[in-house]
């Protein structure tokens, strides 16, 4: 049972321009981060640890009991510009649970996809990734490309020319991988999550994918992704999160 989980919501959300943090986005009485804390809630997770901005730590706190979730730590990142990974170091410094799940606040999924990583879990397993072969909601050109062998992962990155899966911002991951992200964090200013994944794949650790094909979910970047999740064709992943808020009792 992986009861845990890390949430990156430390954005700034200058392209989605609404003019404030992009976990605190309003999106249906919800706040955006808010959406895969619930699906993550929904398959057994009651601990978050939620690295953010300073400046939004008191509506972080409010929107997470709003949940409510009691079990929670909110961690400040005050090096944004250092990029997600930096973030995702930060969580797992702070983490105690051997195995936890690592979710961008802006990937917007319904409770399946954590259900089918969890499928796919093995514990000599250091890091699974979510993966799409065929995503539904997603641009292409804009997301992060995986190029496995099997279902073993060789190389993660936008810039992929070669690949087979697309990156759905939710990962499992194990704590032991941590000395190892800590000495590249010390060695790298600039920290992305794919840098750090594909450090570990050189180091031969077990990097896998769970395929979640077949799974709506959308990353939140651009106002026409947000127009897509709220009144477009992605709306039924919108749906699902709601129908499983209401019946977990959880206050929208």
């Amino acid at each position: 049972m992986v009861n845990a989980a890390i949430i990156l919501a430390a954005g700034h959300g200058v392209r989605l321009g609404k003019g404030k943090p992009k976990p605190i986005v309003d999106v249906e009485g919800f706040k955006l981060f808010q959406l895969p804390l619930i699906s993550l809630m929904r398959v057994g997770v009651r601990k978050f640890y939620i690295v953010t901005q300073r400046r939004i730590i008191s509506q972080i706190s409010r929107y997470v009991a709003e949940l409510g979730i009691k079990n929670y730590m909110i961690i400040i990142n005050d090096e944004t510009h250092r990029e997600n990974g930096f973030s995702f170091y930060l969580g797992l410094k702070a983490a105690k649970e051997e195995v936890l799940f690592v979710s961008m606040s802006d990937h917007i999924y319904p409770p399946q996809v954590p259900e089918k990583i969890l499928r796919n879990y093995r514990s000599d397993v250091d890091v699974l990734v979510a993966a799409d072969a065929d995503p539904i909601f997603v641009d292409i050109d804009e997301a992060t490309k995986i190029l496995t062998e099997g279902h073993r992962v060789l190389r993660i990155g936008k810039q992929l020319r070669d690949y087979n899966f697309v990156d759905a911002g939710l990962f499992l991951v194990s704590r032991k991988i941590l000395p190892i992200v800590e000495r590249f964090v010390r060695r790298n200013f600039i920290v992305r999550m794919s840098s750090i994944i594909n450090h570990l794949v050189d180091m031969g650790r077990n990097i896998y994918v769970a395929d979640i094909t077949g799974s709506p979910w959308l990353d939140v970047d651009m106002p026409r992704e947000l127009r897509r999740l709220i009144w477009g064709d992605a709306r039924e992943i919108l749906n699902e999160i709601i129908a499983t808020a209401n019946s977990m009792g959880v206050i929208e």
